[in-house]
């Protein structure tokens, strides 16, 4: 068992560490992941909330949200960015801590959740277990999360995610960089649906 265990933990490690991004941007996933449930839909958002008139609003937003300043030139460059944003699919290794669903009428694999989630003995934790029946159970009661992949300044010193949900609304979330770690900075946008 602890074999097995082992052999799955390293080639999630070779996985994650061959996969196009690096350590830096997987730094900036987990950030971003940390305000999303557990079920996020596969399909990334598209950055159209990212609007090129409202980068002094932006700015503004951020300062009085959460005390932050960032120079307006990179909010220009983010929107600039964000024309040509990546929308390929998130893959598991890039959100460990979520559980990925197609679109919001399809039903839960249980046994995709077992492998992503799932213990040496072949069980899946309480949590995940009840938390794919009930999603599985009650279609028109589901909660999800959406997530844009991160629109970055020139510099990569800065990044924005956009974060929504079926049920209240989004944000638009704003991180910077300091060494290899990324750290959020505050919202910079939010709307109610």
């Amino acid at each position: 068992m602890v074999r097995h265990l082992l052999i799955t933990l390293l080639f999630s490690f070779l996985v994650i560490s061959t996969y196009s991004q690096d350590k830096d941007e997987q730094s900036l996933f987990t950030q971003a992941t940390k305000s999303l449930k557990l079920f996020v839909v596969k399909k990334p958002l598209n950055t159209s909330r990212i609007d090129s008139s409202d980068s002094t609003f932006y700015g503004d937003y951020l300062l009085h949200s959460s005390n932050q300043t960032v120079d307006k030139k990179v909010f220009i460059e983010i929107i600039n960015n964000s024309l040509h944003a990546d929308t390929t699919d998130w893959k598991d290794e890039e959100l460990p801590g979520s559980i990925l669903i197609k679109d919001s009428v399809s039903l839960v694999d249980k046994n995709y959740v077992l492998k992503k989630f799932g213990t040496p003995k072949h069980k899946l934790p309480s949590l995940y277990r009840k938390a794919v029946k009930q999603f599985n159970k009650r279609i028109s009661e589901r909660r999800y999360y959406k997530m844009s992949r991160p629109v970055y300044d020139n510099a990569h010193d800065y990044a924005v995610v956009n974060i929504s949900n079926n049920y209240y609304g989004g944000m638009l979330l704003m991180f910077k960089k300091e060494g290899n770690i990324w750290k959020e900075l505050g919202i910079i946008d939010v709307w109610r649906w």
